[in-house]
């Protein structure tokens, strides 16, 4: 099995598309709707927090064996230059519980130690997409406390997690 992590440009929107159509739980468990936006992928290859520049977004669709099977967003650099941000670390829906989340998460952080200078990996995830045990396993642990979270109908809270890698 080859497992690698594809850096996207919005050149690749209609692919990384097709990676959120094949995830309806994850639009369903954040945002409580039963359809895919069609920007999804749009939006994921755009959206940047406050502060920070394209140059430090980073946009990966996952393939295994030359089939997208999911995607990642990470921000280099936030909130605070030792941090590297997970935004999303989504697999379609017929790879979970196979093992290639931690799979995934072990390329990727093995990218970030190679490419970025930081100390931490942080996340943050709504609990109302039940995530918090695969990041627990992966050995972050919860910082500071919840956040109201609102998804298009649904309601939910923010938590965030935190690994130190050097």
């Amino acid at each position: 099995m080859k497992l690698e992590l594809r850096k996207i440009n919005d050149s690749q929107t209609d692919e990384l598309q097709v990676v959120f159509e094949n995830a309806p739980h994850y639009i369903f468990n954040i945002d409580g709707v039963n359809f895919v936006p069609e920007d999804c992928a749009k939006s994921t290859l755009e959206v940047l927090p406050p502060g920070i520049t394209y140059e430090n977004k980073y946009v990966f669709l996952v393939v295994k064996d030359d089939k997208n099977i999911g995607v990642i967003d990470l921000i280099n650099g936030y909130p605070s230059n030792e941090i590297a941000y997970i935004g999303l670390l989504l697999l379609v829906g017929n790879m979970q519980g196979k093992g290639l989340g931690k799979q995934v998460y072990e390329l990727l952080e093995k990218y970030i130690v190679e490419k970025f200078s930081v100390k931490k990996v942080r996340l943050s995830y709504v609990e109302s997409n039940p995530v918090s045990e695969f990041w627990d396993k992966m050995g972050f642990l919860k910082v500071g406390g919840k956040n109201p979270y609102s998804g298009r109908k649904n309601q939910s809270f923010s938590q965030v997690m935190e690994k130190r890698i050097s």
